[in-house]
């Protein structure tokens, strides 16, 4: 009789230690995807930045191109009998070769949008039609959430590759628009 206490005791013990891991589980698990969400969240955040000052850059840049490209064909033809228009048209069309180069490389950044979104409903309806423990879906849905947000930073990374030579070529675009400007001004005067 005494064995058959002990024994119960020790089966006892032993499910009141396996909740208490799966007690441990579960708030671990929890904890990474609290951590996770709020990773994705930022990444989320980032993305809409980037897309924010892409769609800003690309207004900028079509409304300078506009008006660099009206008033300069404008003054070049005015000034077609002078001596040194060549350098001028050579660096009127450099400065808008740079700034559709800028625009180009901007809409490219807006235009990867291939972020991952998780969990995936269908699947948070699959794990309640299975009857899944708690733990094992907070484990599935933390290192899908992980997926999504590796495969996010990589476009993060390239929107932002994209945006930094955008911003280079435009920052070349405005510096042969300021020649282009004195050389004008060398000429008229």
């Amino acid at each position: 009789m005494k064995d058959n206490k002990t024994s119960e005791n020790i089966k006892s013990q032993v499910e009141e230690d396996k909740k208490d891991e799966e007690k441990y589980d579960l708030d671990r698990e929890t904890l990474l995807l609290d951590l996770m969400k709020f990773n994705y969240i930022n990444e989320d955040k980032r993305n809409s930045d980037l897309d924010n000052k892409s769609s800003s850059l690309i207004a900028f840049l079509g409304v300078m191109l506009t008006i660099q490209a009206t008033m300069g064909v404008n003054v070049i033809d005015s000034l077609k009998d002078v001596d040194y228009i060549g350098y001028v048209v050579i660096l009127f069309i450099i400065s808008l070769i740079f700034y559709g180069l800028s625009i180009l490389l901007f809409i490219l950044a807006y235009k990867l949008k291939e972020f991952k979104s998780a969990p995936v409903a269908d699947q948070l309806y699959k794990y309640g039609d299975e009857g899944s423990p708690q733990v094992n879906i907070v484990i599935e849905v933390t290192g899908n959430l992980r997926n999504s947000i590796n495969h996010n930073e990589k476009i993060l990374d390239n929107k932002a590759k994209y945006m930094k030579a955008g911003f280079i070529t435009l920052l070349l675009g405005i510096l042969f628009t300021i020649m282009f400007i004195s050389v004008l001004l060398s000429i008229i005067t």
